[in-house]
């Protein structure tokens, strides 16, 4: 009869088509407060490679064990905290939210940290074999340096600093491995210029930057202690605004003719994509300093100079100007000298 199924039940799926595939390596770092932060990513994947419909979060196990003559690096581990970490889901729909989970700690120098980490469904199962491991040994970080210099150029910050010598605890620092440089503008996020390598330097130039642009800029240093990059806290925020400081080119091929009206001057467009405009400058026979024509500067390669005298020989300069904050002027071109007979 229409409308009855046949009563034979569909093959159940494996158990592997609910478990979440095992996650990436893990990721960690320690912020300004001195946590140490582990990055967990949603897995998008079951076992079987297929997507992934009910993911239900994180097994976070976590092993503390202080370092002592006696510690065996390489023993088995017990686990004694298990902490779930649960998924984030869009709204009230089943969507798992597809950012970056974190997890926070705070650690004790002269400790060695164990974690275990596995994805698990919505009912909490997950496979005992596909897990991630990390191992932070952890002792106290580094000192910040004591101040940034800054200086600046042309699209160039130059950032110097004294390299530390303590760790926050007051001891001796001897293990510096680098530096990590942040920087952001306005009020946006902190970004790690020094990609994913410490900087081995006391100074870095900044290129990457505009000019005009106010720039932030802080620096943390590195220790390096039983495979753990350990990063301190940082230095005061310092500021910086790069300018071009570089003037346009000379005018050149400036000439000047007289006619009814005064001198009229010409000249060779300078090319440049920051011009802004050039001044003319003269100076009588009788005078030593040149004096500036024009209060606003012209677009023009032409002049029109209605102030002279007959008779009279006048010395011309033309200067180009770009449009930078700074305003900067060239050197004067080559002289005219030229007397006017209308």
């Amino acid at each position: 009869m229409a409308g009855f199924g046949c009563g034979v039940k569909a093959p159940p799926q494996p158990a592997y088509y609910f478990l979440p595939a095992r996650l990436p390596a893990l990721q960690y770092y320690f912020n300004e407060d001195g946590l140490l932060v582990i990055k967990l990513k949603a897995p998008v994947k079951n076992l079987l490679g297929k997507p992934l419909k009910n993911f239900g979060g994180f097994f976070l196990d976590r092993s503390e064990n202080r370092l002592e003559p006696g510690f065996c690096p390489g023993c088995p581990v017990t686990y004694t905290q298990r902490i779930n970490i649960r998924a984030k889901r869009l709204d009230d729909s089943n969507k798992i939210w597809q950012g970056s989970y974190v997890f926070k700690d705070r650690l004790t120098p002269g400790y060695v940290y164990h974690y275990r980490i596995f994805a698990h469904g919505r009912k909490e199962r997950y496979s005992r074999m596909d897990f991630q491991n990390l191992v932070i040994y952890y002792d106290s970080p580094s000192r910040p340096p004591d101040a940034i210099t800054v200086n600046t150029n042309d699209r160039l910050v130059i950032l110097n600093w004294p390299p530390p010598d303590r760790l926050v605890d007051g001891r001796p620092l001897k293990d510096l491995a680098g530096y990590n440089l942040y920087r952001r503008t306005g009020q946006g996020d902190w970004e790690k210029i020094n990609a994913d390598q410490p900087w081995y330097r006391n100074v870095f130039e900044d290129r990457q930057v505009k000019n005009g642009q106010r720039y932030y800029y802080k620096v943390r240093a590195l220790r390096r202690w039983h495979g753990t990059w350990i990063e301190g806290p940082s230095t005061p925020v310092v500021t910086a605004v790069p300018e071009d400081l570089t003037p346009p080119s000379p005018p050149v091929k400036l000439e000047g003719k007289s006619v009814e009206a005064g001198i009229s001057l010409k000249w060779q467009e300078v090319e440049a994509a920051d011009l802004a405009g050039y001044y003319i400058y003269r100076r009588s026979e009788n005078k030593k300093r040149f004096e500036r024509l024009n209060r606003l500067l012209i677009h023009k390669t032409v002049f029109l100079d209605q102030t002279v005298k007959p008779g009279h020989r006048y010395h011309y300069r033309v200067t180009a100007v770009d449009n930078s904050m700074a305003a900067n002027e060239s050197e004067p071109g080559q002289e005219l000298i030229i007397t006017f007979n209308p």
